[in-house]
């Protein structure tokens, strides 16, 4: 037997393993796409930010070259504007493929007219080496005036200056940024790392692209944070898988228990006197399902009726509460006008059939004396259905008292259109009777609907004198709750009965 038990908890344990293993590796996968995500988003933002400063500095130089071409160009003048200029190693004006001017040198005379395309200048961004110092790559902003390519200007851009718009020292997020014009990059051979991170941005001005590869730590950090914050989803969804597996399990297990409870007569009736206000005398009985389980005790209806209503045995249930109520009375002796409440769920009265079988112990019940009381609910009056069932058994003799009312939805038009012998005051409005509440002028209202509907009230929950005082005062007709008395099982109620009768003789 311990064998047996200890291979079921080896079973449990390792489904609960299971059940939380199986999700991570598909949400760690998850989390690290997110990560890569995530890194390439705010590479973009970071290339939007860059790529929008050297399209400004590039639109610039253009702006300065047209300008200097749209006017005579004397190299004194060039030399003074661009000498101290930080942004600009040296600036060239070009006439018929010759450097005439420098603003560093000043008047030159310089053949470069196979340096040009097809002899010729244009408006263009290039990566070139400078002739004077073929180690140093730099950008080459290079404008022809309008309708006369053979008058232009081209300008060297510092080098220092162009790596300055390309910082990725000062930012801890990258590794490396590398501006790419036509096949040439600018640092010059420069490793680019982690490419499955990185990122290429094109400018939409200009012809030119950047790539950015984050850091080592950048990318770490992103990493950890996705990776942990999946590994932590998945914990929170197995544990909401592994509750609602409980939960349905239990529902499950519930169900079959309530079944065997059901066939082996588990399920038992107390009954709860409701009295007059006026001098307290017996008026009748409301039967409440118990049940007790011997394997987990007592078990409150509003867990096993809830289950009874979803499974779809909740007609099997109400009919056990009649045929159980029926054989806790058959043998007791005939009554006078004794009042037996059953509560009906919206469910039965849906079928013809059920409402026979009602129809059937409510004639058993008179039989005895008893009148049956068929407790319903507000929410099956608003439906055109469930008032013609009220009509249907009110016909058959057996009364009708609409249940916890003034905590559904019904509407006050509906009221005025359906007859009913009883309106029952639920216990929630009961409680505010001698506390400063703003519930007590609405318990007011119920009370003097009632009045107005001229049908009989029932005040649940009565606990207090000063509540059964104070509905005493307002005219409701009876009461019911543990200040007259607590449920009773059939015995105390034949005890009840009994001083009732002795008392009355």
């Amino acid at each position: 037997m311990r064998i047996k038990t200890i291979t079921v908890r080896h079973k449990i344990v390792k489904r609960l393993l299971m059940l939380y293993l199986l999700p991570i590796p598909f949400l760690l996968l998850l989390g690290y796409f997110e990560a890569v995500s995530s890194i390439q988003n705010q590479l973009v933002t970071i290339a939007q930010q860059r790529v929008s400063n050297i399209d400004t500095f590039i639109g610039n130089i253009h702006k300065t070259n047209q300008s200097l071409l749209n006017n005579p160009i004397y190299c004194d003048e060039l030399h003074q504007q661009f000498l101290f200029d930080s942004t600009i190693r040296e600036l060239f004006y070009v006439e018929n493929g010759e450097l005439l001017c420098s603003s560093k040198q000043g008047p030159m005379a310089v053949d470069v007219k196979r340096l040009l395309h097809n002899g010729q200048m244009r408006t263009i961004e290039l990566l070139v080496d400078l002739l004077s110092r073929p180690d140093i790559t730099t950008l080459l902003v290079e404008d022809a005036q309008p309708g006369n390519p053979d008058r232009g200007i081209l300008t060297f851009v510092s080098n220092e200056y162009l790596l300055e718009k390309l910082p990725f020292h000062t930012d801890d997020r990258l590794d490396a940024v590398t501006l790419t014009i036509r096949d040439r990059t600018l640092p010059v051979n420069a490793q680019m790392t982690h490419s499955h991170y990185s990122i290429v941005y094109a400018s939409q001005q200009y012809g030119y692209t950047l790539t950015l590869a984050p850091s080592w730590r950048f990318v770490g950090q992103n990493l950890t944070l996705y990776l942990f914050s999946a590994l932590l989803l998945s914990l929170v969804l197995s544990s909401l898988v592994l509750l609602t597996s409980l939960w349905l399990r239990h529902r499950h297990d519930l169900l079959e228990e309530l079944k065997r409870g059901l066939r082996k007569h588990e399920l038992f009736l107390v009954y709860q006197p409701i009295v007059s206000s006026d001098d307290t005398a017996l008026h009748g009985f409301e039967a409440l399902i118990r049940w007790f389980n011997p394997k987990h005790g007592f078990i409150s209806p509003e867990h096993f009726v809830k289950v009874a209503e979803h499974s779809g045995i909740i007609t099997r249930l109400t009919e056990y509460v009649l045929e159980q109520a029926w054989e806790d009375w058959k043998g007791m002796p005939e009554q006078e006008s004794l009042h037996l409440s059953i509560n009906v769920p919206p469910s039965y009265l849906e079928q013809a059939e059920n409402i026979q079988f009602l129809k059937r112990f409510a004639d058993k019940f008179a039989q005895k004396g008893i009148q049956l009381v068929a407790e319903i609910t507000e929410r099956q009056l608003l439906e055109h259905e469930g008032q013609k069932v009220l009509s249907e058994l009110r016909q058959a003799k057996i009364h009708v008292a609409i249940d916890d009312f003034g905590i559904g939805r019904t509407a006050l038009s509906v009221l005025q259109n359906i007859e009913f012998d009883y309106l029952k005051i639920d216990k929630c409005f009961i409680d505010t009777i001698g506390i400063d509440s703003g519930s007590t002028p609405v318990l007011n209202s119920i009370i003097d609907l009632g009045h107005r509907l001229d049908v009989a009230m029932i005040a649940e929950g009565v606990e207090t004198q000063q509540q059964s005082d104070y509905l005493q005062k307002l005219d409701v007709g009876y009461q019911q709750g543990y200040l007259h008395s607590r449920p009773m099982d059939i015995g105390s109620v034949t005890e009840h009965l009994q001083k009732v009768s002795m008392q009355d003789s």
